[in-house]
């Protein structure tokens, strides 16, 4: 072989190589479980929950409101009943609503049905996990460990992503009041 055929297949090699390597990278990207633009989601049982976060808190504040959808793929209720998380001394599921022109927040202590085959969405203003207790300062750009407790689907660990009230909330047609 002579040295402009050699090169030729060296070339072509290294082109195969780099196209290859560039179609593997491509390919991988697009297999990535979460991406920044994608919500959070966790399968269990017949429970998909998608996009748990909390908003950043004021130093030494007592109380955070935790946020997420839930959806029941099965054909059974079940019922959100609690949960924990480390960075809190008690976790509970509250509904706050409008009584007589006043914003209530109430503990529901029975939990929260998850209808079969429907969704729910806990956000600030209405449903939310409650974390009361506060051990310490939640910070933007963080995840903080929890649980949440289902009747029929047992327990299911959580993460929830710390998030900027302000900037969130700038995205949202309505402004919600929260704690």
């Amino acid at each position: 072989m002579n040295n402009t055929a050699r090169k030729t297949t060296i070339k072509k090699t290294v082109f195969t190589s780099v196209t290859s390597l560039v179609a593997a990278c491509v390919l991988y990207t697009m297999t990535l479980p979460l991406h920044a633009n994608e919500p959070h989601r966790i399968t269990h049982e017949d429970l998909i929950i998608t996009t748990p976060f909390v908003f950043v808190t004021p130093p030494a504040a007592l109380t955070a409101g935790g946020y997420l959808h839930i959806e029941n793929t099965g054909d059974k209720d079940d019922i959100l009943i609690g949960g924990t998380a480390a960075f809190a001394g008690k976790t509970e599921i509250h509904e706050m609503k409008m009584i007589d022109s006043v914003m209530k927040m109430k503990h529901l202590a029975q939990g929260l049905v998850i209808p079969a085959g429907e969704s729910i969405e806990l956000k600030p203003g209405g449903l939310h996990v409650m974390f009361m207790g506060l051990k310490e300062d939640l910070v933007e750009g963080k995840a903080v460990a929890g649980t949440l407790e289902f009747r029929k689907a047992g327990t299911v660990q959580i993460e929830y992503q710390v998030l900027d009230r302000k900037k969130h909330m700038s995205g949202k047609k309505h402004k919600h009041d929260s704690h």
